[in-house]
C-alpha cells in the first residue's frame, strides 16, 4: 500500500512512458513518484521524487503527451498552472 499523506487524493496521473506518476488532491500540491520505486522497493511510506506546491486546492492533472516534464494541473479557483517538474517550476 502507498500512502501519499495527502488530506484527499483527487488525482492520480502517469506520465506518457508509464514510469511516473503524480499526486495530487486538496492538500495544496502535486507529489510525483518513481513507479518502479513503488512497485519494487518495500517501504511503509515512499518519498516522491518531485514535490511541488501549489497556491490552492488542486482539481486536476493532466501529463502533456509531448513533453515528459510537464504537467498541468487546475485549482478550485479556476487557475490552470502548467509545471516543469524538472525543475520544480511554473
Amino acid at each position: 500500500m502507498l500512502r501519499l499523506d495527502l488530506a484527499i487524493t483527487l488525482r492520480i496521473e502517469f506520465d506518457r512512458d508509464d514510469e511516473l506518476f503524480a499526486a495530487a488532491g486538496v492538500s495544496w500540491g502535486i507529489k510525483v513518484f518513481d513507479y518502479s520505486m513503488v512497485l519494487n522497493e518495500p517501504a511503509d511510506v515512499h518519498c516522491p521524487v518531485v514535490e511541488m506546491c501549489t497556491r490552492s486546492k488542486l482539481s486536476c492533472l493532466s501529463w502533456n503527451k509531448y513533453s515528459k516534464n510537464h504537467i498541468a494541473s487546475s485549482d478550485y479557483e479556476g487557475t490552470v498552472t502548467v509545471w516543469d517538474i524538472f525543475n520544480k517550476s511554473n
